[in-house]
């Protein structure tokens, strides 16, 4: 599979799991809650993690800033993809209030990528890797 294929289907699994998570409770749980507003940051934080090690273990070099630059590209995906169906699409919110809720737990999608690159660059170097591997962490 190509690269740029591959980081970009990766990203939109990240974005995919809290999206289809959210539709599937979007009957059960008032999306105004707080346990709705946690339910979606958990699903994006553990999409992020896990996709970003499915990712970035492949890296010979991932680190710190490998791992922030693709869930910094990853993040303007998700904002991408579902920008559009909030913003004009049936739920119609205002633009400061999708940035408020929605577009800023995107920010954790490329803290989370970061920590992941750290620690594949950091068990890299435990494991006896060959100097200056582990990129930037």
């Amino acid at each position: 599979m190509k690269p740029a294929l591959h980081y970009i289907l990766y990203g939109s699994g990240i974005w995919l799991v809290p999206f289809a998570l959210g539709g599937a409770l979007f009957a059960a749980v008032d999306q105004r809650s707080a346990l709705f507003d946690t339910i979606m940051s958990l699903a994006i934080g553990a999409s992020a993690g896990w996709l970003s090690f499915l990712y970035l273990r492949k890296w010979d070099r991932a680190g710190l800033a490998t791992g922030a630059l693709a869930g910094a590209g990853w993040a303007a995906m998700a904002g991408a993809l579902d920008a559009p169906l909030f913003l004009f699409g049936p739920i119609n919110m205002a633009m400061p209030d999708y940035f408020a809720d929605i577009g800023l737990t995107y920010a954790m999608i490329p803290i989370v990528a970061a920590v992941v690159g750290a620690a594949l660059a950091y068990g890299r170097s435990r494991a006896g890797g060959a100097p200056g591997e582990g990129g930037s962490a």
